[in-house]
């Protein structure tokens, strides 16, 4: 039969067409992770009975194809082509919708599920979908008390091993997120993107009720609450509640004298951990927050916070009962005693 006339088979999930059933069923397991074929030695299965048969090599420790560039042996010839493109930098992989290249055949497959909203791998427990098989093994673990990852150093366990190696950066002062712009460096990515922003001026997360920016999604929700005076933490030895866990934690101390935070310099102690750092800065004179729009250097974020605004004229504490605005919150506080014995209805 000539080849352009014989019969073609359709992928219902992407663009792959071919003339094999087979093929189009060897195909279709890559969209749905289904691996028939198992190894009786270990968990692993495949799509195929010879990808079976390169698999048991490493039961075997049999590595017989080498790479004449260095010491790498492979069991299979796939993974030895894979490995020459290391050498090489050669990606051969091209997606045809962005300039995207990859040097693995899988990689390309899994980006081009990010051109579109495909999820076809489903959880039997609960709706949750994904495009890459991976996070769903992963997702599966949440059903379960199962974490497999355990910490050596430690109790600690873990359902992902990001998670694990997260955690491993507490036994030790390594943090290897450097900040370009500073000495700053941190133990989690998130933490350094976090410091990034008081670089700038960036305060992506906005209040809905005044204009309150921030940068840190935390500090947005801790000032949401000052516009509804909700304390949802509430001390269980006396009637005290605050809108902020730390705040309660700090109010309990007060219940016991304990002040565990020393000052290795003088007999102060305190029992917050920030009275305790600001009050070092006044044995060392530091002054380490600074702004770009004049000399002005502070201790203390918030009399920076406080100063910028001198410069924008920028009143954002509002009265709510008359047209009244000030820079200072002190300020506000104290022109709401204007109207003590006021009833507004």
């Amino acid at each position: 039969m000539d080849k352009d006339s014989a019969p073609k088979y359709n992928c219902n999930f992407c663009d792959y067409e071919t003339s094999s059933v087979k093929c189009l069923r060897n195909h279709m397991m890559d969209h749905t992770g289904e691996r028939p074929i198992k190894c009786d030695l270990c968990p692993a299965s495949f799509k195929t009975t010879s990808a079976l048969t390169v698999h048991k090599r490493i039961h075997a420790g049999d590595k017989p194809l080498k790479c004449h560039l260095c010491p790498y042996s492979a069991v299979g010839s796939g993974d030895l082509k894979k490995h020459l493109l290391i050498h090489t930098g050669e990606k051969p992989f091209k997606c045809h919708l962005c300039p995207y290249l990859a040097n693995r055949s899988e990689h390309l497959k899994r980006h081009v599920l990010t051109h579109t909203d495909e999820k076809p791998l489903k959880c039997h427990l609960c709706p949750y979908s994904a495009n890459r098989s991976e996070h769903l093994k992963r997702h599966v673990l949440v059903h379960s008390d199962e974490k497999p990852f355990k910490c050596h150093l430690c109790s600690y366990s873990a359902n992902r091993s990001e998670h694990l190696k997260r955690h491993v950066l507490v036994h030790s002062d390594e943090k290897p997120f450097k900040c370009h712009l500073c000495a700053y460096s941190a133990n989690r990515s998130e933490h350094l993107k976090r410091h990034l922003l008081t670089h700038s001026d960036e305060k992506p997360f906005k209040c809905h009720l005044c204009s309150y920016s921030a940068n840190r999604r935390e500090h947005l929700k801790r000032h949401v609450l000052t516009h509804t005076n909700e304390k949802p933490f509430n001390c269980h030895l006396c009637p005290y509640s605050a809108n902020q866990s730390e705040h309660l934690k700090t109010h309990l101390l007060t219940h016991t004298d304990e002040k565990p935070f020393k000052c290795h310099l003088c007999p102060y102690s305190t029992f917050r951990s920030g009275d305790c750092k600001r009050h070092l800065m006044t044995h060392t004179g530091e002054k380490p927050l600074k702004r770009h729009l004049c000399p002005y250097s502070a201790n203390r974020r918030e009399h920076l916070k406080r100063h910028v605004l001198t410069h924008t004229n920028e009143k954002p504490f509002k009265c709510h009962l008359c047209p009244y605005s000030a820079n200072r919150c002190e300020y506000l506080k104290t022109h709401l005693t204007t109207h003590t014995g006021e009833k507004t209805i």
